[in-house]
């Protein structure tokens, strides 16, 4: 460790502080505020400029999105046991936060759908020809049981 002084002085309180790891540069230069001050003022900068750092961030995520993407895939990879632990342990609280969401954002939800539907009503009507035509034995087999089912509970009623 290089500090140019044993106890520097902070230059915006002026007051004498022993430097440790943290008040210490990647250059070996002890920082000339003391931690107190580095806090409060990265605290007011982020308050005052949080349009700048939203937009910073932007920036960031678009330049960086497929390491970010890697990252998060090898970040769920390592980390699945103990979110898969998470969730057993706390299957209630999430249903109900589940439901909660789900109850406050249901406007947006519809309206959401709506207009995804609007955009895509193209696409979304070729997958359903296709689905139709992949699965048409099935539908038969269901109208079937529902016939099937419906007469016996008139027979039942005639009984």
């Amino acid at each position: 460790m290089a500090t140019s002084t044993p106890n520097p002085k902070c230059t915006r309180c002026k007051c004498y502080w022993k430097p440790d790891e943290n008040d210490i540069k990647t250059s070996g230069v002890v920082c000339k505020t003391c931690r107190k001050c580095r806090n409060k003022y990265k605290k007011e900068y982020y308050q005052q400029n949080a349009d700048k750092k939203k937009e910073y961030n932007k920036e960031y995520n678009r330049q960086n999105a497929d390491k970010l993407k890697e990252y998060q895939k090898e970040y769920h990879r390592l980390n699945a046991d103990k979110k898969k632990e998470y969730r057993q342990q706390n299957a209630e609280k999430i249903k109900q936060q589940k439901k909660e969401y789900y109850q406050q954002n249901a406007d947006k939800k519809k309206e959401y759908n709506k207009e995804y539907n609007r955009q895509n009503a193209d696409k979304l009507k070729e997958y359903n020809k296709e689905y139709n035509r992949l699965n048409a034995d099935k539908k038969k087999e269901q109208k079937k049981n529902i016939t099937n089912k419906m007469l016996i509970k008139l027979k039942n009623i005639a009984d």
